[in-house]
């Protein structure tokens, strides 16, 4: 490059010569400014395109190092929360009643995660569907009124399991005829009652979060049902 500099300035002092009277000294010295000075802005110039290649280079490095540095902690994020599920999913299979709602509960905060796709979060539905009522209204309800049966022998029971946090009564016990569904629990058996109806209104506020969530509507039953407050273990 500074060859070709070189031969642009000679040759440019060349051409202004032919125009200078060979006995004008000033004009010589001129001749060696002018050259000196379109030598400067040639290599001004050829400087310049290098420099800023190189710093459009720099620039898309750098835009391509962030987009892998953002790339690399979602997908840090994405194995941390399938790392929580794990734990939260086999807590729910426990038969302690504190390690099941530790599950549940972490279970319906992660479900409300960014990191999640829509696929994996319905991937949880299978932990409500496994429930003892499998949300249905009718389990629903056979579950509330067999709770409600054992409140007639204790008032802070009835007000505990009664007490829904919207204010509202919590289901209508007023089913008729036996109900014919199949309990995964012996109704007379108190301790067996409340450890259901807690399991059970857990799964249900983890419908509701996953419903809304992914779009979907969820039955009044079930929503009633989330909102009531949890019998003590």
């Amino acid at each position: 490059m500074n060859e070709r500099i070189r031969e642009i300035a000679d040759r440019t002092t060349a051409a202004l010569e032919k125009l200078v009277p060979g006995d004008s000294g000033w004009w010589v010295m001129a001749l060696a400014i002018v050259t000196a000075l379109i030598a400067a802005s040639i290599a001004a110039w050829a400087g310049w395109r290098p420099l800023r290649h190189q710093k459009e280079s720099l620039k898309l490095r750098r835009k391509r190092a962030g987009s892998m540095l953002k790339s690399d902690r979602k997908a840090d994020a994405a194995s941390e929360w399938w790392r929580r599920i794990q734990w939260a999913l086999k807590a729910t299979t426990s038969e302690n009643p504190v390690m099941y709602g530790y599950g549940m509960k972490m279970l319906d905060v992660l479900a409300t995660s960014e990191v999640a796709r829509s696929e994996e979060k319905a991937m949880l539905d299978a932990v409500w569907k496994g429930s003892v009522t499998g949300m249905t209204d009718e389990g629903i309800e056979v579950l509330v009124e067999d709770a409600n049966k054992l409140n007639d022998s204790s008032q802070a029971q009835e007000t505990s399991l009664n007490s829904v946090e919207t204010g509202q009564d919590v289901l209508s016990s007023d089913l008729g005829a036996e109900p014919t569904y199949h309990r995964g629990y012996d109704p007379t058996q108190e301790d067996q009652v409340l450890s259901t109806l807690r399991r059970e209104i857990l799964a249900a506020r983890l419908k509701v979060t996953l419903d809304e969530q992914l779009g979907r509507g969820t039955a009044p039953a079930v929503r009633r049902l989330a909102g009531m407050k949890l019998p003590p273990n």
